[in-house]
């Protein structure tokens, strides 16, 4: 299969407090890319705007409905098997929340300055910048 065979159409939502506290969680161990950090989310399905799929996806993860925001990104990362067409949307909540997720072995609630000590997945990783620039700015 070559890098481009497996092409997914991602969402992922920044879920952040006003202080700038972030929620990820840490995949699954069997899942691809197991016990890598990441920002909620997942793939847009059929027919599925990428707002739609977010809180679709936010619903079925973490059991809550989420006031989805402005997009801050939309770029792609290639894995190896696959590329990722990712967008990213903020997600504002007015404090951190007790979030129990289906999709991960654990979640955290991070300042951006921790972030790098949690080994995010490739694609998220590159956000880190837009991410900084954002909670900095607002835009």
């Amino acid at each position: 299969m070559s890098e481009v065979d497996l092409v997914l159409h991602v969402v992922a939502g920044i879920i952040y407090t006003p202080e700038h506290k972030i929620f990820i969680g840490k995949r699954r161990s069997w899942d691809h890319s197991g016990g890598k950090w990441e920002f909620p989310g997942g793939k847009v399905e059929a027919k599925e705007s990428p707002i739609q799929a977010l809180e679709r996806e936010l619903i079925e993860e973490l059991g809550q409905k989420f006031v989805i925001g402005k997009k801050l990104w939309t770029g792609s990362h290639v894995y190896p098997n696959r590329r990722v067409d990712l967008e990213l949307f903020s997600c504002p909540v007015s404090r951190e929340l007790q979030i129990q997720s289906v999709a991960h072995d654990e979640t955290a609630w991070v300042d951006l300055k921790q972030i790098r000590e949690y080994p995010l997945l490739e694609a998220n990783q590159i956000l880190i910048p837009r991410l900084s620039d954002f909670l900095r700015t607002g835009s």
